[in-house]
């Protein structure tokens, strides 16, 4: 009787589930299209940070990645990580 009950309520919480998910995919998708209703896109903006001036920091910081991030987080006001600066050398640009 236990597992009877344990199944049905497992079956309803995936049906649940599966129509959260239907929902939220469809509301982001209209947004999308669409736009929100404040008129703003969705997600954050990119912001991309200019291939000089990570070398710049990246120079100007005896060739270290931390303190090359540190330098450009601090100057302009984007979170920018060590892995970042090493991507922008390795491909350089």
């Amino acid at each position: 009787m236990g597992n009877f009950v344990f199944s049905i309520m497992t079956a309803a919480a995936e049906l649940e589930q599966s129509t959260i998910r239907q929902r939220v995919n469809a509301g982001i998708a209209y947004a999308k299209e669409n736009g929100t209703k404040s008129g703003k896109a969705i997600g954050r903006p990119r912001k991309s940070i200019d291939f000089t001036k990570v070398l710049e920091a990246f120079n100007r910081v005896e060739m270290n990645y931390t303190r090359a991030a540190r330098l450009l987080t601090e100057q302009t006001g984007v979170k920018v990580t060590p892995g970042y600066v090493y991507n922008q050398i390795k491909r350089g640009g």
